[in-house]
């Protein structure tokens, strides 16, 4: 039965080392898994070479997305002039526009008032 204890007790003492030793090692996996910190610690090393190197890849991107250029089609001539339904919308926009303020002014009012009406603490609770 003691022998049963003895390796209980080793197992205890090896299961603390382990555990020891990953909480020392975490903390080392952390920093580096920590992309953003690691990032900003290269960028206040060296900011010229950064800044350089992203100069360098904007232009190459820029200068591989641009490809071949075809000319651009002209927009199709239309065979109707425009109709009246066509100058609604932009109307309709603009007036909306313009009557904005007092829509919201009389709306702010309303709400206020019916909201004074529910608040009112002389109003009849019993109902």
């Amino acid at each position: 039965m003691a022998d049963g204890e003895d390796r209980k007790a080793a197992l205890v003492t090896q299961l603390a080392a382990q555990r020891a030793h990953l909480s020392r090692h975490s903390e080392a996996v952390r920093k580096s898994v920590d992309v953003a910190a690691r990032a900003k610690a290269s960028f206040a090393e060296s900011p010229l070479k950064w800044i350089a190197a992203s100069t360098f890849a904007g232009v190459l991107l820029t200068r591989l997305r641009r490809g071949k250029r075809e000319p651009k089609k002209s927009a199709p001539a239309f065979s109707q002039p425009a109709t009246r339904a066509a100058f609604l919308w932009p109307v309709a926009k603009m007036l909306f526009d313009l009557a904005k303020p007092a829509l919201v002014s009389m709306l702010t009012a309303r709400a206020a008032s019916f909201v004074a009406g529910c608040t009112d603490p002389r109003r009849d609770r019993a109902r």
